[in-house]
């Protein structure tokens, strides 16, 4: 009788102590198909590693859709390539080290792998100064969606008629042709993401053309100025939304459906400094846009203006524009702030205008008071008022004369104005001063001046 109580009190310790190890470990009561897809987040290497956990974890890894080989060596790579049982791969990436190159042979191999398992997105990123060309093996991926290649060098095969569900191209420092840039453009007839970053080119000029038909919509070309020229862009792509260029001399393009604009470092081809009409021609082209980000060239005049400000207002306007975010850098974009104010009154739509100082500017030196307040004054004929913007953002103020002279105007016009928000350079601590005067020139009464250093 007491053997039998005791059997029995220790199968129900065995029981609990199971029921607890089976609470704490409620992960392997998952089915596989979960369990693999939560190791589809996982580095291969350390998706690998969970083999050690048990009989049933041994192979699981094996059945991984997404492979993320970044820093693997070729024949670690080689090794799981052999145990992989996927039928189909959602992912394929590979990164190396500046040391590592791995041969080209390898890397086609690992390139027909991936197009024998219908691979939906591919990336390679080969670390410089990798210079080797593509395999052409890459082309016979035709189930891509997504290709993401960076450094080497890519040239089409003469087979070769498109990536027919390819919706996203980016490409960083590539050499590429620009004939071999436009066929890719022109067969991916479902493409819509592309980007090109500090591409090399044979030319100096670059043309990126889609057919009405073309679903591109969003573009993003960037280069780096301090290693190259800049060079000619020119765009026809009517279908596009979002556009970000820096690094290029822009040419004349078709901007009809712009609704994003990230245009950072930039000058227009020969219609900025020497013709106004060209310069003109190809800012209005962009007054279907929602969201403008801007360099300091937006407000460096061309030569043929010698008055101040740039008269933005004179000459278009942005109707739908919402958000306007400027970034200043140059010592020549001077009488910036006026400037401002005339493209405030260029964006009557407008509700969050940023206004970002980079770099100190001797602003008192090369801003002209007596000028900007005969401006200000020409300006009330008729009478200025801006009564969307809701906020207004200005970094790297420095609380100059002619700053406080333009800032009190803004306050005085913005009847909708919700919150200022001045952002002091360090060596500014007359910020409780600053405050109170020119709360004594806001129009809307709700508006809050919020003051803080950088």
């Amino acid at each position: 009788m007491h053997r039998t109580r005791k059997k029995k009190k220790i199968s129900e310790i065995t029981q609990t102590r199971t029921q607890v190890v089976c609470e704490r470990d409620r992960i392997s009561n998952l089915p596989d198909e979960i369990l693999v897809h939560i190791l589809s987040f996982l580095h291969m290497k350390y998706a690998a590693t969970t083999s050690i956990l048990s009989t049933r974890w041994r192979f699981l890894w094996t059945w991984n859709p997404s492979l993320d080989f970044s820093y693997c060596k070729p024949t670690v790579i080689d090794r799981c390539l052999d145990l992989h049982r996927a039928p189909k791969l959602r992912s394929l990436k590979y990164c190396n080290t500046f040391y590592d190159h791995p041969e080209t042979e390898a890397v086609s191999r690992w390139l027909r792998y991936a197009a024998t398992h219908n691979v939906e997105e591919l990336s390679l990123f080969l670390a410089y100064p990798y210079q080797e060309s593509y395999p052409l093996s890459l082309f016979e991926c035709q189930t891509l969606m997504h290709l993401a290649l960076r450094d080497g060098k890519l040239n089409l095969s003469v087979n070769f008629r498109g990536f027919k569900s390819l919706v996203t191209l980016c490409l960083e420092r590539v050499f590429i042709k620009e004939e071999v840039l436009c066929t890719l453009i022109s067969t991916c007839d479902l493409l819509e993401n592309l980007e090109v970053i500090d591409c090399s080119f044979l030319m100096n000029r670059l043309r990126i053309s889609a057919t009405n038909s073309s679903r591109l919509r969003n573009l993003k070309i960037i280069s780096f100025p301090e290693r190259r020229s800049p060079g000619t862009l020119e765009i026809n792509a009517p279908s596009l939304l979002f556009f970000t260029c820096r690094g290029w001399k822009l040419s004349w393009s078709d901007f009809s459906h712009l609704r994003e604009a990230d245009l950072g470092f930039i000058s227009f081809d020969s219609g900025w400094n020497e013709d106004l009409e060209g310069w003109r021609r190809i800012l209005s082209a962009m007054t279907s846009l929602r969201t403008l980000f801007a360099g300091d060239w937006l407000f460096q005049k061309p030569k043929c203006r010698k008055h101040l400000p740039v008269p933005f207002h004179d000459h278009f306007v942005f109707k739908n524009l919402k958000e306007l975010d400027v970034f200043i850098k140059h010592k020549e974009s001077k009488d910036y702030l006026a400037s401002f104010i005339s493209l405030l009154k260029a964006c009557p739509a407008l509700e969050t205008a940023r206004l970002y100082l980079v770099s100190g500017l001797e602003r008192d030196r090369c801003v002209r008071y007596d000028k900007v307040r005969l401006w200000l004054k020409e300006i009330h004929h008729p009478i200025f008022s801006h009564d969307r913007l809701k906020t207004l953002e200005l970094g790297g103020f420095m609380s100059t004369k002619t700053e406080l002279l333009l800032l009190k105007f803004l306050l005085e016009k913005t009847i909708a104005l919700e919150s200022l928000i001045l952002k002091l350079r360090k060596e500014i601590n007359n910020s409780e001063l600053l405050r109170n005067e020119l709360t004594l020139h806001k129009a809307s009464p709700i508006a809050q001046i919020i003051i803080s250093h950088i």
